[in-house]
């Protein structure tokens, strides 16, 4: 496997690294801290919304086009019985970061 990781890629990459099982809420927090879409208000729900909201889904949009980026996948969901716990980095991943 020869990927080459971008520069945010690799941010990525290591945000998971050290925060194994993150979920895209957390991960946006770390990847965009400083972003103006934590400052705007979503739609949840018939009468309900909240601020940042848009954030979460961006954490997770970028989290699955790291797990489509390469194959083997260089992150993978993990699964406790049947719930979601996050994302961590696959071995893959760590080889992708050593590579760089």
């Amino acid at each position: 496997m020869d990927t080459r990781l971008t520069i945010t890629q690799r941010k990525a990459l290591q945000i998971i690294r050290d925060d194994p099982g993150v979920r895209p809420r957390e991960f946006a927090r770390a990847m965009w801290p400083d972003s103006p879409g934590w400052k705007r208000f979503v739609q949840c729900g018939p009468k309900g919304s909240h601020q940042g909201g848009g954030m979460y889904r961006a954490g997770g949009a970028y989290m699955g086009k790291l797990a489509r980026l390469a194959d083997p996948p260089l992150i993978a969901r993990t699964y406790s019985g049947r719930f979601d716990t996050g994302y961590r980095l696959t071995t893959a991943g760590y080889k992708a970061l050593r590579e760089d």
